[in-house]
């Protein structure tokens, strides 16, 4: 019997009205019988049919969530598989995990839709016997301790699980049926509580997601400094004016590493003749929203001087350790930060390339991704580890002014229809972007000035923004705290009467 067991076994039940007596059974003694799913392959699926339910469905406190895309048989493969059926009302149970944190293992939830589905792999269900009331068998699954539990004694390195024997043979706390149901009773009562105000967190959540999407609005449309720009228009410099600088510095930087690269080679040109081959940038139509009349349409191709892109090759599958040199993975970029962890270690060192090594301040854009995170975009700002470029994650060689204003830009509405319009792939798949429409993106052109006020207006508000999120996030860990801590009680015999208990 478990440490935890014991002390439910030594409650005082005469001296508290709230502690319940309980007899310690395994959970094979309420469960009559269990029955797994079957081995499912891809050609067995189609567009409709029978439901299928797998053993990532089953969620926290018994909710069962099919997710976006439900997965259907034939009814001839549900026909030839009739004990895998299940029906309204059906307890299911999760005995296998993707995840080695096993976050969803041995969780217990009830099938609530009114048609028949099949179960699969991984899912199994119970058949219970009558001196256990359903939701106080998944309420118990989602207990800390059955939660640590069912960790410590999980089985595989990658795709985990719990054999049969070892779920049954789980210890359960069981009072009476009566008492099993007003236990139930008073943890959703207490949880109603708690999930109105989940509910009422998550709704600020996303207004504060709309707010930084009209933050970013202002700031690519110039209503961050509309009055500011009014005040200042006769001292500031013409965007056309600009431009021809910014022109003047495209054109020598190529022509700089030109002659870098005649260098490398040897060779000195004869002429200037070479200079013929520079490509002015991508010219592009106005933008589909108003800018300030100050204000002027580019190509994204007029900020950047070059692009640059390493290779991929055979690694070992992880991030490299002290003394090794690693390459960044598609998921190393993600919108606002770099994850350096995600990388993996190069094994033949003559593979790599110094030029492609990332350093603080590179602008970093993920040009191979899913259709939400291609085109994410960060400025690197600490690096922990020696990591090179791949040919996924592209480095724009931008001048710093205006990496903030570029970031920002593909971060709004307009820079995301842009890049998505912009990208080759299927919609279910890895999604790419080429160079050539990379340096086709619109984005507006203002004055130095004006930008870094307007950069230090956005920060301001991104800031406070980032602030309440944070505060959310608080208060969202401190809900479930509050849920698992109910539960604790709920399952140790001293459940309490009101949230502020907890």
């Amino acid at each position: 019997m478990s440490e935890v067991l014991k002390k439910v076994v030594a409650i005082d039940e005469a001296n508290d009205e709230n502690h319940i007596g309980y007899k310690i059974c395994r959970i094979g003694d309420v469960v009559k019988k269990i029955t797994g799913g079957c081995s499912t392959k891809k050609t067995d699926y189609i567009n409709s049919g029978v439901l299928v339910l797998n053993k990532g469905h089953i969620k926290e406190y018994g909710i069962v969530d099919l997710g976006k895309k439900e997965r259907f048989v034939s009814s001839e493969y549900a026909s030839n598989n009739p004990l895998k059926i299940v029906k309204k009302e059906t307890v299911l149970v999760t005995l296998r995990d993707l995840s080695v944190k096993a976050d969803f293992l041995g969780l217990i939830g009830t099938y609530k839709k009114t048609e028949d589905a099949i179960i699969t792999q991984g899912m199994y269900a119970l058949d219970l016997e009558e001196n256990v009331y359903a939701p106080y068998l998944v309420y118990f699954s989602n207990s800390p301790s059955y939660r640590v539990h069912v960790k410590l004694n999980k089985i595989g390195s990658t795709q985990v699980h719990l054999r049969n024997g070892q779920f049954l043979n789980i210890e359960i706390p069981l009072p009476s049926v009566e008492q099993q149901k007003r236990i139930v009773a008073k943890v959703e009562e207490l949880f109603s509580y708690i999930d109105a105000g989940i509910v009422a967190l998550q709704k600020a959540k996303q207004l504060l997601k709309q707010y930084r999407q009209s933050v970013l609005k202002a700031a690519v449309t110039g209503e961050l400094t509309k009055e500011w720009r009014e005040a200042n228009k006769n001292k500031l410099e013409p965007a056309s004016q600009l431009l021809e600088h910014i022109l003047k510095e495209r054109r020598q930087k190529w022509e700089e590493q030109q002659l870098k690269q005649f260098q490398a080679k040897g060779k000195t040109p004869k002429d200037d003749k070479w200079k013929g081959k520079y490509k002015e940038p991508v010219v592009v139509e106005s933008l589909p929203f108003e800018i300030p009349n100050e204000w002027k349409t580019i190509s994204l191709d007029t900020f950047i001087f070059n692009i640059e892109a390493g290779k991929s090759f055979k690694c070992d599958e992880r991030p490299p350790l002290e003394g090794e040199t690693g390459i960044v993975k598609v998921s190393a970029v993600t919108w606002g930060e770099f994850h350096s962890e995600e990388s993996k270690t190069i094994t033949d060192r003559k593979k790599i390339n110094p030029n492609y090594r990332i350093k603080e301040g590179d602008f970093l854009f993920s040009r191979a991704n899913t259709i939400e995170l291609i085109g994410a975009c960060v400025i690197v700002k600490n690096v922990d580890k020696d990591l090179l470029l791949s040919d996924k994650i592209h480095r724009f060689i931008i001048p710093d002014e205006w990496k903030e204003w570029v970031r920002l830009c593909l971060r709004t509405r307009h820079g995301r229809n842009e890049i998505e319009s912009l990208a080759t792939g299927n919609q279910d798949s890895m999604r790419n972007i080429s160079q050539g429409n990379v340096k086709s993106i619109r984005v507006p052109l203002l004055s130095i000035v004006e930008l870094k006020l307007l950069i230090s207006r956005f920060n301001q508000k991104i800031d406070a923004i980032q602030r309440l999120e944070s505060e959310i996030e608080i208060q969202l860990i401190k809900a479930n705290k509050n849920k698992q801590s109910i539960l604790a009680s709920a399952f140790s015999g001293s459940l309490k009467g009101t949230i502020n208990e907890y």
